[in-house]
C-alpha cells in the first residue's frame, strides 16, 4: 500500500462515483472535465496529471466518502500499536467572477462507524479570482479503535447566482503512514547496464554462469549457485566478530581474540555508554533535589516546581524539548552542587589525558515576571583527590523582572592532565528580599564530554547565512511562490522590462534582470511566508543567537504617474501568531525613479519560526491599466555568526548561544 491515496475517484474523473451527496443545494453538484472560470490546477500548482473538478452552486452542496481502513490493507494492530499518521488533503479555488465559501470535515470513526474518536474541520471564504489553495491536516496520537475515516467537503457561492459559481474542488486525498523517500535516480552507468560495485559484478556473473536473461532477477541465480552476496558476507563477518567479543565467546575456546576484546572494551563500549549523554543526574528537577548537595539554603531555601509559576515555560519560548521541572531560589543566596566522576561515567583516563575531549557545561535560567534576581554558576575540573583544582570557570548575571530564559555555556579545552571529576555548582537569590521563592529559576543543566557527533545543523545554518530566503524575488518566474492577497483595479501584472521608467539595472547594478511586478489603480497586495527551519536555519540558532534579519527591495514609479507603496514584514511563531512587525510606506511622485526600502529585526523574542513579507500599492491617479508602483529585487537574509569556542580559563564568560544540545 505505502502512500497510496485511499479515496476513490479523488479527481472527479468519474463524476460523483464513490461519493455520497449529503447536501445538493441550489443546482447541486456538477462535474467539469475542462475547468471554466479559473485556471487549471496543473498550470499554477505542483499537482501533476489530468484532473476533473467538482463545482458547487448558490446553496450549500456537500458530499462525503467513508474509507474502511482494514479493507484498504491496514491492520488493526498497526492502527492501535504504531498509530501511523493519517494525512488528509484537499484542493479548492473560486471562479474569477464570483467569490465562494468552502469547508472540509474529517472524522476518525470506530468499528461501529458512528463513534467519533477524533475530528478536524476547516472553513475558508474566498474572494473572486482567488488562486488554488490546499487544505491539509495530519492526525497523530489518535485513540485506539480507529477503523474508518469519514471525509466530507463542500461549499457554495457568495453571490447567490444560479448555476455553478461556487467553490471548485479536486485532488482530495487520505493517506496513512509516512511518505516514502524517493530512491536516488540511477546514474548514466546504471542505465547502460554497467556495473559499479562488487555486488553488481557478482549479480552479473551469476546470471552469465546460468545463462539467465538481462531482465531476470539475480536473487534466484545466487540461491541456485549457493552464493552469498559479498556485502552480506562482510557484514556477517563483522557482526559475528563483534558478537563474540561482546559475549566473551568464540569458535575457538570460550574467549574472543584478545585484540578485538581490548578494542571493544576500550573504545566501542565507552562510546556506546557515554556518547553525548548528559553526565549530570536529575538535570531537570524532575526528582526534586535528588543527586544534588545543597551548599547554601538561604531565605526559605530551594523549592521545586513541576509546573512553572511567574514566568513562561522554557519549552514555549526556547528550543528545549520535553518535560521540565524547575529549581527556584529565595531571598537569600541558595546554592547546590553535583560532583561528576568521569571514570565512573565511562570516560577513560587515557582519553582524558591523551585526546583531551572538550568538556561542555550548560545551564538555563530566568527571572519571574514580578521580581528581578541574581544568578551564578561555577564549574571546576578536579584531580583524583577531588580537591586539586586544575581548571575553573565562573559566570554571574543580574536579571530584571520578566527577563527571557537565558543559557549559560562554556567549553573547557586543553586542560591539564589528571582531570577526573567535574564539580558543577549553581544558584542565586531574588533582588527584592521577598519572603517565599521569588529568586532565579534554573533547569536543564548539563555536562557533556566530547564533540557533538553531527555538525549537520551548523553547516546548514552557515550555508543559509546571507542567502536570500525568498523564492522568485524579482518576478523572473511570474507570480510563482507568492500569494495574491488583494488584486484591485486591473490587478497585478509581470513586466519583463519596467514600462514607463528607467530599467532597474540602472539603479541597482546587482539586479539579475529587468523584470518587475506592477500594480494598478486599486490596492494590490501579495505575500510570501518563509519557513525558517525549512530554509536550513535551526530553531536553537534562531532562539540563542537571534541573528539579524535584513529585509530590502526596490520600488519605483512611472514617468507619468505617481504611486503609493507599502512593505509589511511580520515575525511569526510556530502557530503563525505575530511576535514582531515593521512597515515601510511611501508616496512617490511621477518620474521619481527607483528607491530602495530597507528594514531589519534585532533583539527579537524567542520562538520565531516564520517570516511573512507582504508588499504592494497602487497609483495615485486612478488610471485604468498598470500605472501603480513597480516592485522587484525583494530580499530576506539572516546573518548567522560562526561559532568560535574559546579555550578554558578561569575568567568569567558571558552567556553564549550555540547549537549544542538543549
Amino acid at each position: 500500500m505505502g502512500r497510496k491515496n485511499l479515496l476513490e475517484n479523488n479527481r472527479a474523473k468519474d463524476g460523483i462515483s464513490g461519493w455520497e451527496v449529503t447536501a445538493a443545494g441550489g443546482d447541486g453538484f456538477c462535474c467539469e472535465d475542462e475547468i471554466s472560470g479559473c485556471k487549471d490546477i496543473c498550470e499554477c500548482t505542483s499537482v501533476k496529471g489530468s484532473c476533473g473538478y467538482w463545482c458547487t452552486s448558490h446553496d450549500p452542496c456537500e458530499k462525503r466518502q467513508l474509507v474502511d481502513l482494514l479493507d484498504k490493507g491496514i491492520s488493526d494492530t498497526k492502527l492501535d500499536g504504531k498509530k501511523p499518521p493519517i494525512t488528509v488533503r484537499d484542493w479548492y479555488c473560486s471562479r474569477g467572477d464570483c467569490g465562494c465559501e468552502y469547508w472540509v470535515k474529517v472524522r476518525l470513526l470506530g468499528e461501529d462507524r458512528e463513534t467519533e474518536l477524533d475530528a478536524w474541520e476547516f472553513k475558508d471564504t474566498l474572494e473572486e479570482g482567488a488562486d488554488w489553495k490546499k487544505s491539509r491536516h495530519v492526525f497523530k496520537g489518535y485513540p485506539d479503535g480507529v477503523r474508518f475515516v469519514e471525509f466530507s467537503h463542500g461549499g457554495n457561492d457568495s453571490q447567490n447566482r444560479e448555476g455553478h459559481y461556487g467553490v471548485k474542488m479536486t485532488n482530495s486525498a487520505v493517506f496513512v503512514g509516512m511518505k516514502r523517500s524517493n530512491k536516488k535516480k540511477r546514474s548514466y552507468q546504471h542505465r547502460l547496464g554497467i556495473a559499479r560495485d562488487p555486488k553488481e559484478i557478482q549479480n552479473m556473473c551469476a546470471k552469465l554462469v546460468l545463462n539467465r536473461g538481462n531482465y531476470d532477477g539475480a536473487k534466484q541465480a545466487l540461491y541456485d549457485l549457493h552464493w552469498l552476496p559479498i556485502r552480506a558476507r562482510i557484514n556477517f563477518k563483522i557482526l559475528t566478530v563483534m558478537f563474540n567479543c561482546g559475549t566473551g565467546s568464540g569458535r575457538v575456546g570460550n574467549e574472543a581474540e584478545s585484540y578485538f576484546q581490548c578494542y571493544i572494551d576500550g573504545q566501542c563500549r565507552q562510546r556506546a555508554e557515554m556518547g553525548r549523554k548528559n553526565l549530570l543526574e536529575n538535570n531537570r528537577a524532575k526528582d526534586g533535589l535528588s543527586g544534588w548537595e545543597v551548599t547554601a539554603a538561604g531565605g526559605d531555601g530551594f523549592c521545586c516546581e513541576d509546573e512553572i509559576s511567574g514566568c513562561k515555560d522554557i519549552c514555549e519560548c526556547t528550543s528545549v524539548k520535553g518535560s521540565c521541572g524547575y529549581w527556584c531560589t529565595s531571598h537569600d543566596p541558595c546554592e547546590k552542587r553535583q560532583l561528576v566522576d568521569l571514570l565512573d561515567k565511562g570516560v577513560s583516563d587515557a582519553k582524558l589525558d591523551g585526546k583531551k575531549p572538550p568538556i561542555i557545561v550548560r545551564d538555563w535560567y530566568c527571572s519571574r515576571g514580578d521580581c528581578g534576581c541574581d544568578y551564578w554558576v561555577k564549574v571546576r575540573l578536579l584531580g583524583e583527590d577531588r580537591e586539586t583544582e586544575l581548571d575553573a570557570w565562573e559566570f554571574k548575571d543580574t536579571l530584571e523582572e520578566g527577563a527571557d530564559w537565558k543559557k549559560s555555556r562554556h567549553v573547557f579545552k586543553g586542560y591539564p592532565d589528571g582531570v577526573r571529576f567535574v564539580e558543577f555548582s549553581h544558584g542565586g537569590n531574588d533582588s527584592k528580599n521577598w519572603a517565599g521563592h521569588f529568586g532565579v529559576k534554573m533547569t536543564n543543566s548539563a555536562v557533556f564530554v566530547g564533540k557533538k557527533r553531527s555538525n549537520k545543523k551548523k553547516r546548514t545554518a552557515r550555508s543559509a547565512s546571507g542567502k536570500n530566503l525568498l523564492k522568485n524575488p524579482d518576478a523572473t518566474d511570474g507570480m510563482d511562490g507568492w500569494e495574491v492577497v488583494e488584486n484591485g483595479g486591473d490587478g497585478w501584472i509581470v513586466e519583463e522590462e519596467a514600462g514607463g521608467c528607467e530599467p532597474i539595472q540602472d539603479a541597482n547594478p546587482d539586479a539579475s534582470g529587468n523584470s518587475c511586478w506592477a500594480t494598478s489603480h486599486g490596492n494590490c497586495v501579495k505575500k510570501q511566508t518563509i519557513d525558517l527551519s525549512f530554509s536550513g536555519i535551526d530553531n536553537d540558532v534562531i532562539d540563542d543567537q537571534k541573528p539579524e534579519i535584513k529585509v530590502s527591495e526596490w520600488y519605483g514609479s512611472r514617468g507619468d504617474a505617481g504611486c503609493q507603496y507599502r512593505l509589511h514584514v511580520r515575525l511569526l511563531n510556530a502557530d503563525l501568531e505575530e511576535l514582531d512587525q515593521k512597515d515601510v510606506t511611501n508616496t512617490k511622485d511621477a518620474a521619481s525613479g527607483w528607491s530602495k526600502a530597507e528594514l531589519s529585526f534585532t533583539d527579537y523574542g524567542s520562538g520565531v519560526r516564520f517570516l511573512e513579507l507582504s508588499h504592494g500599492g497602487s497609483d495615485t491617479c486612478s488610471w485604468a491599466g498598470h500605472f501603480g508602483v513597480k516592485i522587484t529585487g525583494s530580499c530576506v537574509t539572516m546573518e548567522i555568526a560562526e561559532q568560535t569556542s574559546s579555550s578554558s580559563s578561569s575568567s568569567s564568560s558571558s552567556s553564549s548561544s550555540s547549537s549544542d544540545e538543549n
